[in-house]
């Protein structure tokens, strides 16, 4: 049976940057959604049509068909000061701010 909009499919999937490094990935259970209801980005929704029970594939997805272009506006610089105190930003770390 192949997968088609409307049916529940249930993967393992690891997210990859160009670089090969890894930005997302299943991790003990398999991720569930239900195809074409806009429950995960678009260009992963299309990639999984047709797939069989037991397929594997890899594709890769232009910025449009996954989180989106770059959207230089919306990136605004904040001084260091206003960081919490004692602890290092890393990359990849998570900062939660309040803006207007």
């Amino acid at each position: 049976m192949k997968a088609a909009k409307g049916n529940t499919v249930t993967l393992e999937y690891t997210g990859t940057l160009a670089d090969g490094r890894v930005f997302d990935k299943t991790s003990e259970k398999p991720f569930a959604f239900t195809v074409g209801a806009g429950e995960v980005i678009a260009g992963f929704d299309d990639a999984v049509v047709g797939m069989d029970i037991g397929e594997e594939k890899e594709f890769t997805l232009s910025a449009g068909n996954a989180y989106g272009e770059i959207k230089p506006e919306l990136v605004k610089p904040i001084d260091r000061k206003a960081l919490p105190q004692g602890q290092e930003p890393k990359e990849g770390m998570t900062l939660v701010i309040k803006s207007e």
